[in-house]
């Protein structure tokens, strides 16, 4: 958790699902959370902060929550993902949303 633990920004997230194109999640959100920095601390928290550039919405984004790592799984709020690569730098993590059957979406996060 040590190594992982810093500031991160999400630079892409992309949903797919068997027999759909794949969906820009990042351009689909809300303008005002794409400038959101998520904060893993080492103690196994962590905060997602709006830094309100160039918006901030209304109410903020704020909020916090726990993470845990076993592995190459990381657990967020009790959401499971696999990290995929992480090169110090970038963290790319995939995981199921549940909206359908063999769904997946792929997040890549840089540290700050």
């Amino acid at each position: 958790m040590t190594t992982i633990s810093g500031t991160y920004k999400v630079i892409t997230a992309v949903y797919t699902a068997p027999g759909m194109p794949p969906v820009n999640m990042l351009a689909n959100s809300d303008p005002c959370e794409r400038d959101d920095l998520m904060i893993l601390h080492e103690n196994g928290s962590y905060e997602i902060k709006d830094t309100g550039t160039p918006l901030v919405c209304s109410p903020n984004n704020d909020y916090t929550g726990t993470w845990s790592l076993s592995g190459n799984t990381i657990t967020v709020d009790g959401d499971v993902a696999t990290i995929e690569s992480f090169d110090c730098e970038n963290l790319v993590y995939t995981g199921s949303p549940g909206f359908t059957p063999g769904d997946k979406a792929t997040i890549t996060i840089k540290k700050q």
